[in-house]
């Protein structure tokens, strides 16, 4: 067992963990094709083709989802026992394994949380960088991360409080024009965007299958 700073093991481990998730997305992706040929060769309406060809590749996801999982607790089991986490930006080795696992979201979401008072500009570039592509481009995530640190700065100034000490709704209440709308959120999420794209995506396939035969 050798040592190492909690962000320096974040970085390995994310190395190590990076040929997996690039299959899971190669296989997640393939599974698309398996999924269309097998609904198209049903008897049923286009539509009926389009549902179950997602609901295959959704089952696809699912049997993927779980394979993942397992492998990375077993990597992860691994990892934990060949190295030992040694608290840099956490505050016990406990809570630096979750950086490790969780990297700099986790560490920049504590220090939001609990540490409001010391936050900088460099702080805020970096946590709005941590937004998916989506938020920064469409959605203006990166002034909406700086409104949003600015406004709980402003209450800790006024009242000593941080965040973490603040109930759910008193901060949601505090940047309630700051949310996403319900059409931002489908398209920020990952999974709510994965699936409007599974869906595209096979209702084009199909519809051009249909067009071809006939």
């Amino acid at each position: 067992m050798f040592g190492m700073l909690d962000y320096r093991a974040y970085k390995l481990l994310w190395l190590i963990c990076w040929p997996l998730r690039l299959v899971m997305f190669v296989a997640s992706w393939g599974a698309v094709f398996i999924a269309i040929m097998i609904s198209s060769s049903l008897d049923v309406i286009p539509l009926y083709r389009i549902v179950i060809a997602y609901a295959i590749w959704e089952g696809f996801g699912i049997v993927l989802s779980i394979l993942r999982w397992l492998i990375l607790w077993f990597i992860k089991k691994c990892f934990f026992w060949l190295v030992e986490i040694i608290p840099s930006k956490a505050d016990n080795v406990t809570e630096a394994k979750e950086m490790v696992v969780g990297g700099p979201l986790t560490w920049m979401g504590k220090k939001f949380m609990t540490d409001i008072g010391n936050w900088t500009d460099n702080d805020t570039q970096e946590f709005a960088a941590l937004m998916n592509m989506r938020a920064r481009w469409f959605f203006g995530s990166n002034e909406r991360v700086r409104k949003r640190v600015g406004r709980f700065a402003e209450h800790y100034e006024e009242t000593g409080q941080q965040p973490i000490e603040m109930t759910e709704k008193e901060r949601n209440k505090l940047v309630a024009d700051l949310e996403y709308s319900w059409f931002e959120k489908a398209l920020v999420n990952p999974i709510a965007f994965g699936a409007i794209v599974k869906i595209v995506v096979i209702t084009i396939a199909i519809l051009s299958l249909d067009k071809s035969h006939s």
